[in-house]
């Protein structure tokens, strides 16, 4: 299992200079970042909270990156789904009138969720979303990208040292091709683990 310090001394080997450590660290960074809003097995997630009575607006975890699927839980403990719809339909349905009701629409505003009708009650909601993963880490940190994906994030750290740093694409060209394994790779792996049984990894 890599760690942070390990990735920055690996990509300085790539590039076949040590004198760039923070330009290397930097370029981890900005890797995880790039991949960061993508679909893999290791970044789905989900939550739930439950709803107040006369209360539309809630806040998103705040890992929340995107939305897959919403449900509520209805008497008789009955899952259904929540539907997404546009704010301007949601916010017609909240305004100008007195309508409560099961939670049967939603739309996603202000990192907040916005549940049609206004809730008469207290109703369990669960959504599952692709969810955001710490991106700066130091020293001998790890986490799940350096442990699942660390040779995708280095070769994309490697390259972008290449272009950015040491302006040689003949270089970065080299990692280009390591990045497309990689992708390959990581997207056939996705496919079998997550949620949609797919990946949107691109280039």
């Amino acid at each position: 299992m890599a760690n942070f310090s390990q990735l920055v001394n690996e990509v300085a080997d790539d590039i076949n200079r040590t004198d760039l450590t923070a330009q290397c660290s930097a370029a981890l960074a900005m890797a995880i970042r790039h991949y960061d809003q993508k679909r893999y097995w290791f970044n789905e997630g989900s939550a739930t909270f439950t709803t107040t009575s006369a209360t539309s607006v809630y806040a998103l975890a705040s890992d929340f990156r995107k939305m897959d699927y919403v449900e509520a839980r209805w008497p008789g403990d009955n899952w259904q789904e929540v539907n997404e719809r546009t704010f301007p339909y949601i916010k017609r349905m909240l305004e100008g009138q007195n309508v409560t009701g099961y939670p049967q629409d939603y739309v996603l505003r202000d990192r907040n969720m916005w549940i049609a009708y206004q809730p008469n009650g207290n109703y369990l909601v669960r959504y599952y979303y692709v969810k955001a993963l710490p991106g700066d880490l130091t020293a001998s940190a790890s986490n799940v990208w350096t442990v699942e994906a660390p040779d995708l994030i280095r070769a994309k750290a490697a390259k972008t040292v290449a272009l950015r740093t040491l302006h040689d694409l003949e270089l970065a060209a080299t990692f280009a091709e390591i990045i497309d394994e990689e992708e390959l790779r990581i997207t056939e792996r996705a496919e079998n683990q997550t949620s949609r049984g797919r990946s949107e990894v691109h280039y």
